[in-house]
């Protein structure tokens, strides 16, 4: 065999390998989906960076946590970063848990408003889930 054959046999591997590796159909964990419908006033538990729709084509993303520390005795905040998509209309979201000193009173967890739907955060496990009640108003005429 011939070394130019040899090469060209070894450079057409390699390229076939690399391109097959290359086009997997391996879905990456920041790009994981859950396509499920879920229903306005229930509790929702939002996984990390998996994506969640409504019936209604409402799409909802946990992608990240962020949190103050504060002094000793002083106020705390844990927030939990939601993309919000409807209708070619995209939208950051931050719920957050309020206490102090690192412990999370029952009562101050965020309720915010986006377009026609309320988010009502109910529970926070820090850089793995949260869990919210979204309700959906009637728009007005």
């Amino acid at each position: 065999m011939k070394v130019s054959t040899l090469k060209a046999s070894i450079l057409s591997f390699a390229f076939l390998f690399t391109n097959f590796v290359g086009f997997s159909q391996t879905i990456p964990n920041e790009q994981m989906m859950t396509s499920s419908n879920l229903k306005y006033g229930e509790i929702i538990k939002l996984i990390i960076n998996e994506k969640d729709y409504f019936e209604d084509s409402l799409s909802i993303k946990l992608t990240s946590f962020s949190h103050k520390r504060s002094l000793t005795g002083g106020s705390t905040k844990a927030t939990a970063y939601l993309n919000l998509s409807k209708n070619n209309v995209d939208e950051v979201l931050l719920l957050s848990v309020h206490g102090t000193d690192g412990k999370p009173n029952l009562e101050e967890y965020d309720s915010l408003s986006w377009e026609e739907y309320e988010f009502q955060l109910k529970s926070f496990k820090y850089d793995q889930y949260i869990e919210v009640v979204v309700t959906k108003r009637k728009k007005k005429i």
